[in-house]
């Protein structure tokens, strides 16, 4: 605010550096939010670089994620389109041959919090969840950028 400097960091690393500011104490006020890249303390810009990658502002409303009621149901509809051989409305499936079969129920975030149902015989495994990140930020789950 006026100039308030909220964050500042130099460092020599030569890989990504996440970093994370509060801004919950400007919640409901316009603010102007400035990032910038000054060079090292010495002011040498000869072999200085720096980056922003993905800025990612988050409000405090977290998207919604699945109950486990709901996350069962999800998974009970993967494994029944895998036992009948046989896609639905929102379940996808896929023919592997010899009677084998795949089933994908996507979640709200889609693929990364689904059911991927793999059966044949009357029988089937049901696999929850993939874990995923990008840039060691959870993909599907809180917070996600």
């Amino acid at each position: 605010m006026n100039g308030e400097s909220l964050f500042e960091r130099h460092t020599d690393s030569k890989t990504w550096v996440p970093c994370e500011v509060d801004l919950g104490r400007f919640r409901g006020q316009d603010i102007v939010l400035r990032l910038e890249t000054h060079p090292g303390p010495k002011r040498d810009t000869t072999c200085d670089a720096a980056y922003w990658g993905d800025p990612v502002v988050v409000t405090s409303v977290r998207p919604a994620q699945l109950s486990r009621a709901e996350r069962n149901e999800l998974q009970a509809r993967a494994r029944e389109a895998v036992v009948a051989g046989q896609a639905t409305k929102d379940v996808r499936c896929f023919d592997l041959e010899e009677g084998r079969w795949a089933a994908v129920a996507l979640g709200p975030n889609g693929f990364v919090d689904g059911a991927l149902a793999f059966g044949g015989g009357g029988q089937a495994v049901v696999f929850e969840t993939f874990r995923m990140r990008v840039l060691d930020l959870p993909v599907g789950e809180w917070p996600a950028g």
